[in-house]
Protein backbone atom coordinates (compact mmCIF):
# COMPACT_ATOMS: atom_id res chain seq x y z
CA UNK A 1 0.00 0.00 0.00
CA UNK A 2 1.27 3.45 -0.84
CA UNK A 3 1.45 6.19 1.80
CA UNK A 4 -1.34 8.22 0.18
CA UNK A 5 -3.56 5.16 -0.53
CA UNK A 6 -3.22 5.57 -4.30
CA UNK A 7 -2.53 1.88 -4.95
CA UNK A 8 -4.84 0.65 -7.69
CA UNK A 9 -5.84 4.11 -8.88
CA UNK A 10 -4.67 5.61 -12.16
CA UNK A 11 -4.20 2.06 -13.44
CA UNK A 12 -4.95 1.02 -17.01
CA UNK A 13 -5.07 -2.80 -17.37
CA UNK A 14 -4.76 -2.73 -21.17
CA UNK A 15 -1.26 -1.22 -21.07
CA UNK A 16 -0.10 -3.68 -18.41
CA UNK A 17 -0.63 -6.48 -20.93
CA UNK A 18 2.17 -5.12 -23.08
CA UNK A 19 5.24 -5.99 -21.01
CA UNK A 20 8.57 -6.62 -22.67
CA UNK A 21 8.62 -9.82 -24.71
CA UNK A 22 5.54 -11.36 -23.08
CA UNK A 23 3.26 -10.18 -25.87
CA UNK A 24 4.41 -11.31 -29.33
CA UNK A 25 3.38 -9.42 -32.45
CA UNK A 26 0.04 -10.50 -33.84
CA UNK A 27 -3.72 -10.11 -33.73
CA UNK A 28 -5.54 -10.37 -30.41
CA UNK A 29 -9.11 -10.28 -29.20
CA UNK A 30 -9.30 -8.10 -26.09
CA UNK A 31 -12.35 -8.70 -23.92
CA UNK A 32 -13.50 -5.98 -21.53
CA UNK A 33 -15.89 -6.30 -18.60
CA UNK A 34 -16.80 -3.40 -16.30
CA UNK A 35 -18.81 -4.19 -13.19
CA UNK A 36 -20.22 -2.47 -10.12
CA UNK A 37 -19.91 -3.96 -6.62
CA UNK A 38 -23.59 -3.93 -5.69
CA UNK A 39 -24.82 -3.99 -2.06
CA UNK A 40 -28.17 -4.73 -0.47
CA UNK A 41 -30.23 -2.32 1.63
CA UNK A 42 -28.04 -3.04 4.65
CA UNK A 43 -24.86 -2.17 2.80
CA UNK A 44 -23.78 -5.81 2.56
CA UNK A 45 -22.09 -6.77 -0.69
CA UNK A 46 -24.21 -8.96 -2.94
CA UNK A 47 -22.93 -12.10 -4.64
CA UNK A 48 -20.96 -11.58 -7.86
CA UNK A 49 -23.82 -12.96 -9.92
CA UNK A 50 -25.96 -9.96 -8.92
CA UNK A 51 -23.42 -7.28 -9.81
CA UNK A 52 -24.53 -5.18 -12.82
CA UNK A 53 -21.98 -5.09 -15.61
CA UNK A 54 -21.33 -4.25 -19.24
CA UNK A 55 -18.94 -6.12 -21.48
CA UNK A 56 -17.58 -6.12 -24.98
CA UNK A 57 -14.51 -6.92 -27.03
CA UNK A 58 -12.29 -5.44 -29.72
CA UNK A 59 -9.54 -6.59 -32.04
CA UNK A 60 -5.99 -5.48 -31.29
CA UNK A 61 -3.29 -5.76 -33.94
CA UNK A 62 0.00 -5.49 -32.06
CA UNK A 63 3.23 -4.49 -33.78
CA UNK A 64 6.56 -3.68 -32.15
CA UNK A 65 6.60 -0.51 -34.24
CA UNK A 66 3.80 0.78 -32.03
CA UNK A 67 5.69 0.37 -28.74
CA UNK A 68 6.92 3.97 -28.57
CA UNK A 69 3.40 5.36 -28.95
CA UNK A 70 1.95 2.77 -26.57
CA UNK A 71 4.44 3.68 -23.82
CA UNK A 72 3.66 7.38 -24.32
CA UNK A 73 -0.10 6.77 -24.22
CA UNK A 74 0.30 4.59 -21.12
CA UNK A 75 1.83 7.46 -19.15
CA UNK A 76 -0.73 9.95 -20.47
CA UNK A 77 -3.66 7.69 -19.57
CA UNK A 78 -2.31 7.01 -16.08
CA UNK A 79 -1.72 10.72 -15.44
CA UNK A 80 -5.29 11.55 -16.48
CA UNK A 81 -6.79 8.76 -14.36
CA UNK A 82 -4.72 9.75 -11.32
CA UNK A 83 -5.74 13.39 -11.71
CA UNK A 84 -9.42 12.49 -11.96
CA UNK A 85 -9.30 9.99 -9.09
CA UNK A 86 -7.62 12.42 -6.71
CA UNK A 87 -9.07 15.88 -7.14
CA UNK A 88 -10.84 18.41 -4.98
CA UNK A 89 -14.48 19.26 -5.65
CA UNK A 90 -13.98 22.41 -3.57
CA UNK A 91 -11.13 24.21 -1.83
CA UNK A 92 -9.92 22.49 1.38
CA UNK A 93 -11.25 23.86 4.69
CA UNK A 94 -7.94 25.60 5.43
CA UNK A 95 -8.84 28.25 2.84
CA UNK A 96 -12.01 29.24 4.69
CA UNK A 97 -10.44 29.02 8.14
CA UNK A 98 -6.81 30.16 7.72
CA UNK A 99 -4.24 31.19 10.26
CA UNK A 100 -2.97 34.76 10.54
CA UNK A 101 0.36 35.92 9.10
CA UNK A 102 1.52 38.30 11.82
CA UNK A 103 5.29 37.76 11.77
CA UNK A 104 7.04 40.75 10.11
CA UNK A 105 9.32 38.35 8.22
CA UNK A 106 6.39 36.44 6.76
CA UNK A 107 3.61 38.93 6.08
CA UNK A 108 0.99 38.18 3.44
CA UNK A 109 2.63 40.63 1.04
CA UNK A 110 6.06 39.04 1.52
CA UNK A 111 4.73 35.49 1.20
CA UNK A 112 2.94 36.14 -2.10
CA UNK A 113 6.11 37.80 -3.45
CA UNK A 114 8.14 34.73 -2.41
CA UNK A 115 5.68 32.35 -4.07
CA UNK A 116 5.80 34.29 -7.33
CA UNK A 117 9.59 34.48 -7.23
CA UNK A 118 10.34 30.87 -6.28
CA UNK A 119 7.51 29.20 -8.22
CA UNK A 120 7.68 31.03 -11.55
CA UNK A 121 5.91 28.25 -13.48
CA UNK A 122 2.77 28.68 -11.40
CA UNK A 123 0.14 31.39 -11.48
CA UNK A 124 -0.79 31.89 -7.83
CA UNK A 125 -4.57 32.16 -7.55
CA UNK A 126 -4.99 32.03 -3.79
CA UNK A 127 -2.90 31.23 -0.72
CA UNK A 128 -3.36 30.97 3.04
CA UNK A 129 -1.32 29.93 6.04
CA UNK A 130 -2.61 27.00 8.03
CA UNK A 131 -3.59 27.56 11.64
CA UNK A 132 -0.67 26.81 13.95
CA UNK A 133 -0.64 27.21 17.73
CA UNK A 134 3.01 26.42 18.44
CA UNK A 135 6.23 28.35 17.91
CA UNK A 136 6.22 29.83 14.42
CA UNK A 137 9.94 29.34 13.82
CA UNK A 138 12.15 26.31 14.36
CA UNK A 139 15.94 26.31 14.04
CA UNK A 140 17.43 23.19 12.45
CA UNK A 141 21.02 22.40 13.47
CA UNK A 142 23.74 20.26 11.94
CA UNK A 143 25.61 17.36 13.58
CA UNK A 144 27.85 19.86 15.39
CA UNK A 145 24.96 21.77 16.92
CA UNK A 146 25.40 24.74 14.60
CA UNK A 147 22.40 26.39 12.89
CA UNK A 148 21.68 25.22 9.33
CA UNK A 149 18.44 27.07 8.70
CA UNK A 150 15.24 28.07 10.40
CA UNK A 151 11.88 27.19 8.96
CA UNK A 152 8.47 28.74 9.26
CA UNK A 153 6.26 26.16 10.93
CA UNK A 154 2.85 26.98 9.38
CA UNK A 155 2.47 25.42 5.94
CA UNK A 156 1.38 27.78 3.20
CA UNK A 157 -1.49 26.32 1.18
CA UNK A 158 -1.63 27.42 -2.43
CA UNK A 159 -4.22 27.20 -5.20
CA UNK A 160 -2.43 27.74 -8.49
CA UNK A 161 -2.71 27.37 -12.23
CA UNK A 162 -0.09 25.60 -14.32
CA UNK A 163 -0.25 24.23 -17.83
CA UNK A 164 -3.81 25.48 -18.22
CA UNK A 165 -5.03 23.46 -15.20
CA UNK A 166 -5.59 24.31 -11.55
CA UNK A 167 -4.18 22.51 -8.52
CA UNK A 168 -4.02 22.79 -4.74
CA UNK A 169 -1.04 21.95 -2.56
CA UNK A 170 1.21 23.47 0.06
CA UNK A 171 4.75 24.71 0.52
CA UNK A 172 7.12 25.23 3.42
CA UNK A 173 9.31 28.28 3.91
CA UNK A 174 12.77 28.65 5.45
CA UNK A 175 15.77 30.93 5.88
CA UNK A 176 19.23 29.44 5.39
CA UNK A 177 21.82 30.35 8.03
CA UNK A 178 24.42 32.73 6.62
CA UNK A 179 26.74 32.95 9.64
CA UNK A 180 27.32 35.47 12.39
CA UNK A 181 23.90 34.89 13.88
CA UNK A 182 22.12 35.98 10.71
CA UNK A 183 19.91 34.26 8.17
CA UNK A 184 19.36 34.77 4.47
CA UNK A 185 16.09 35.75 2.81
CA UNK A 186 12.96 33.71 3.34
CA UNK A 187 12.23 31.34 0.48
CA UNK A 188 10.35 28.22 -0.54
CA UNK A 189 12.03 25.16 0.97
CA UNK A 190 9.77 22.33 -0.19
CA UNK A 191 6.61 21.82 -2.21
CA UNK A 192 4.00 19.07 -2.16
CA UNK A 193 3.88 19.05 -5.96
CA UNK A 194 3.82 15.28 -6.47
CA UNK A 195 0.84 15.00 -4.10
CA UNK A 196 -1.05 18.11 -5.23
CA UNK A 197 -4.65 17.55 -6.27
CA UNK A 198 -6.42 19.00 -9.26
CA UNK A 199 -9.43 21.27 -8.93
CA UNK A 200 -11.69 22.93 -11.48
CA UNK A 201 -10.41 26.48 -11.93
CA UNK A 202 -13.88 27.98 -11.51
CA UNK A 203 -14.03 26.49 -8.00
CA UNK A 204 -11.07 28.55 -6.81
CA UNK A 205 -12.88 31.49 -5.23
Amino acid sequence: MTDDFTAGYGYVPFYSLIIGEKLPEGNYTVKVKIFYRAVDGWGKELSHEKWPYIEGEFQFNFSENDIGKIVKDDKLANDILYENAFRYDKLPAVFSNPGKLTDPTATAAKVVAILKRDLPNRTILKFVAEQYSGTQWHIAKDDYGLPSYKYFNPHIWVAYKMGGKCYVGYVTLRQVYSGGGTYGPLGVAWTSTKDDKAIDCDKVK
